[in-house]
């Protein structure tokens, strides 16, 4: 009888060590290291595998604890090409040996290319310029190196002081950019601009310059990661007028903007992105510190430097599938004189009726889907944009402050999801002592989003 029960005893125990290792085994079945063997590209179009890896990182080689770790970092490389917003189509996806057995993996990357060349001619108002003829050459993902080739020329008819169309006295204007341009532990990039114009100088809606001028400018800036979602970029930008004549002048202090010279402006930022893209809608945040210091030598005023701070931060919710709510502030500080084109800041106020060596804008909008035809999409955004802007000892009045509302249409295309085609009207809601010459609405065309 005692051996029966010794006998019971022991069996017992044992069954119950083998069912507590049952867990340790399986746990330690789902440890790892799990491995990504190799990534595979399945390329539709121009991009170059070694730009991909260049952009968001090399995976080969790379362990995890677990098997959901790697699954999850496969996920997360899938969203980083989808915020590169350089492809019409991409996905990751994970294959696993048949054998069931082994812990390494395979990723699978396939991408399909957008359109390599987007010309796109136009014609359009634009309030604080005119009428616009002219074409955008849009070359995205240069020869499949996530860098673009932005190249856009016009011949702009400006409005006269009581907004008629100066057809006869045209103004042109040549642009030129390349963005993304890896080299090596930075990405540059370059722009130049050159026009020959007939325009006025503005100080809060009232002229007190008119000048006739070629004017050149040349922007190199360099960007280094610092972290995943932190960037440092210092720019240079060269400007100047070698060819001007000043046809009139009512205000003597606006000769300190123009004509120039040459004009040297130095300035470093440190920006901080936390957002993703969902179709073409952003969820997340960003902000953003600079300063700068600027050179200035007059043509007929006295030499001038000036330094200035800023900042700003935007934000940005998706609702369902459809609705994206986001909210845009900047605020800067200078000396020297005061910045006359803060206006450029907010919508529905024309860029010369601002002014200030302080400023607070805050821009909201709800950028809604209306209707996908094809492969593009309509968007409609609302919006309502505050403003407060300082002169300190200035004799007409030191602060300024007001309102506008109004909207945009928004038509964006897959094959290019870079450039976006919008359209804004906004209304400026200040008393009628500030709207210089009435002019309240704004008309606004351009190729970028709102913030």
């Amino acid at each position: 009888m005692t051996t029966n029960v010794n006998t019971k005893t022991i069996l017992a125990a044992l069954s119950a060590l083998l069912l507590t290792g049952i867990p340790l085994i399986a746990e330690e079945n789902l440890r790892g290291p799990w491995v990504i063997q190799e990534e595979v590209y399945h390329i539709e179009g121009r991009t170059k595998p070694s730009a991909v890896v260049g952009a968001i990182g090399k995976a080969e080689g790379l362990s995890f604890t677990t098997r959901e770790d790697l699954e999850l970092f496969a996920q997360d490389r899938a969203r980083k090409l989808e915020n590169l917003r350089s492809f019409k189509k991409s996905s990751v996806g994970v294959e696993w040996p048949e054998d069931g057995e082994s812990r390494s993996a395979k990723l699978v990357v396939d991408i399909e290319d957008g359109a390599s060349f987007v010309p796109i001619p136009f014609a359009f108002y634009n309030s604080n310029d005119g009428i616009q003829l002219g074409t955008i050459m849009n070359a995205p993902n240069l020869a499949g190196t996530l860098s673009n080739l932005f190249v856009m020329g016009l011949y702009i008819a400006p409005p006269d002081d009581s907004d008629a169309i100066q057809w006869t006295n045209p103004n042109f204007f040549l642009l030129t950019t390349v963005s993304g341009i890896d080299a090596g532990p930075v990405s540059l990039s370059l722009a130049g601009t050159a026009m020959r114009m007939n325009g006025k100088i503005t100080r809060r809606g009232e002229e007190g310059v008119k000048l006739s001028s070629t004017a050149l400018s040349g922007t190199v800036a360099a960007t280094r990661k610092l972290t995943e979602n932190l960037s440092d970029t210092l720019s240079v930008r060269l400007a100047g007028s070698p060819d001007s004549e000043v046809t009139e002048v009512t205000d003597p202090e606006l000769l300190a903007y123009g004509p120039i010279n040459l004009s040297v402006r130095l300035r470093n930022e440190l920006a901080y992105e936390a957002f993703d893209w969902k179709g073409n809608l952003r969820q997340g945040w960003k902000a953003s510190v600079g300063a700068e210091a600027t050179r200035t030598d007059p043509r007929l005023a006295d030499l001038r430097d000036d330094f200035k701070v800023d900042a700003e931060a935007a934000f940005y919710k998706v609702f369902g599938t459809r609705f994206n709510p986001g909210a845009r502030l900047y605020a800067f500080a200078n000396t020297g004189d005061a910045d006359i084109t803060a206006g450029s800041q907010i919508r529905g106020i024309r860029n010369g009726e601002i002014a200030g060596n302080q400023g607070v804008f805050l821009r909201t909008g709800l950028q809604t889907k209306l209707a996908r035809l094809g492969s593009s999409e309509i968007h409609l955004s609302p919006l309502a944009d505050l403003f407060w802007a300082r002169i300190p000892g200035d004799e007409d009045y030191e602060t300024d402050a007001g309102a506008a509302v109004g909207g945009e249409i928004l038509v964006l295309f897959d094959a290019v999801k870079s450039l976006p085609i919008k359209l804004g009207f906004a209304w400026d809601t200040r008393p009628e002592s500030r709207v210089v010459g009435g002019n309240r609405l704004e008309v606004d065309f351009n190729f970028s989003f709102s913030y």
